[in-house]
Formats: structure tokens, sequence, C-alpha cells
């Protein structure tokens, strides 16, 4: 959740030094390290991996800082945020995420929140518009899945319905050894 976004970001030109990396194993630079590193940039690194251990470092006065939600609930104090991406913003609604929105907007109330998410429509279908002002849907599935980048799902249906009334759930789920 940390090192996707980061790579993302050096990929299309923001500079290694204006991204701080906020996560357990990642060190300060050393000061006499000069990135890129052997004349090799971002653009020149095949894998992600490659990009991560070349320029990922803890960079407390960049302008930018990627952490997960987890690393921000942790703080006594949360930093000062213009801006506040959260992925996955299906769950903005669970309590740790409104609490780390609460704790940024109270430390600047003209804070931005952008959240992205794939899947807008919560299960338990509660709105995300108790979180947010306005959606922006920028493609559809069958546009993604026209352009190559989704499979085209095959669905299958059985004529007769299987009486499920004496199955056992857990978790949302059938039991398998009952279905058997």
């Amino acid at each position: 959740l940390v090192r996707q976004p980061f790579c993302k970001l050096l990929r299309y030109g923001v500079s290694d030094t204006d991204i701080g990396v906020i996560m357990a194993g990642v060190e300060l630079p050393e000061p006499t390290l000069t990135l890129p590193m052997d004349g090799i940039g971002p653009l020149d690194a095949r894998r992600d991996d490659e990009i991560w251990s070349a320029f990922a470092r803890r960079r407390p006065d960049a302008p930018m800082q990627i952490m997960s939600a987890q690393t921000l609930a942790n703080y006594d104090d949360v930093p000062f945020f213009d801006l506040l991406f959260i992925d996955e913003a299906h769950e903005s609604l669970c309590k740790s995420v409104q609490d780390i929105a609460a704790a940024c907007r109270a430390k600047n109330p003209d804070i931005v929140i952008i959240g992205l998410t794939a899947t807008p429509i919560r299960g338990d279908r509660r709105g995300l518009g108790e979180f947010y002002q306005e959606m922006v849907a920028p493609v559809t599935y069958k546009q993604l899945a026209a352009d190559g980048h989704l499979a085209t799902p095959t669905i299958y249906t059985a004529r007769k319905l299987p009486d499920l009334s004496g199955i056992r759930t857990s978790g949302g789920d059938y039991d398998a050894k009952q279905l058997d």
C-alpha cells in the first residue's frame, strides 16, 4: 500500500527528493548518497522493487509523505496536511478512517480529502456521500473490459437453485464441509 503509490509517483516524474516514506524499515538517506544512483533514474528501472530499493527513503522535510493509514493512526499528533488521499475509499466510513480524517481536519479545516476506490458501492449499502462531497467515475467496468484492462466475465447459473436452508454460514460463506 505504500510501495505502489511511491513507485507510481516516480514513474510519473515526481522527484524522489520530494517524497518521504514513513514506514518501518525505510531509513533516512545517507548524507553522501546522491540519487539517481550510478546515473540510473526511476524511469530506467524495470520493476517496482528496483525503484523502491534505490529511491525509497525517509525524508521528513519532503512536501509529500506516503504512509499507511495504520501508521497515521498511530500518530499522537497528526501532521498538517493540505491534501490527503485515502486508498480503498469504500472503507472511509469505518471508525479508524473517520478518526484519521477528523484529526486531519482539526489540524487543517481546509484540507482536501480525495478517496480512491474501484468499488464505490459498499456491501452494507451505506453511501460514500456521508463522507465525500462528490463522486467522479472516470471509467466504467464495461469500458475497462472493452479496452482489454479487465476480463469480460462469463456467468453460469443453475436452472434450479439448491436448497441451502440447512447449511450453516460463517463470515458470510457456507460451511464447506456441509456442502460436500
